[in-house]
């Protein structure tokens, strides 16, 4: 439930580190959750990891911490927020 005044979150800048040919080469997938604080600027300021395969935790940490997003805003002011993130590695046949 979003309290009254606080906008929605919204990444708007960032990518995934592995290649296709590196997740390929190495035949692992699968995903990676983290708990992130965004700071009031939109960038990462911490990064929590709460689950995930420890090669592709570290490439999802890497992405992630290059991530931005619009800040959040509450009552007109932007503010730090924690968020959970969920990142995805899958191969493709």
């Amino acid at each position: 439930m979003l309290t009254t005044g606080l906008s929605c979150p919204a990444r708007f800048t960032g990518s995934l580190p592995l290649s296709e040919l590196s997740l390929k080469t190495i035949r692992l997938q699968g995903t990676v959750v983290l708990r992130a604080m965004v700071g009031a600027d939109g960038t990462i300021e911490q990064i929590q990891v709460i689950s995930g395969h420890p090669i592709l935790v570290q490439a999802a940490r890497e992405a992630v911490r290059q991530w931005r997003y619009r800040p959040y805003f509450l009552n007109g002011m932007a503010i730090p927020v924690e968020t959970e993130v969920t990142v995805k590695f899958v191969l493709n046949q």
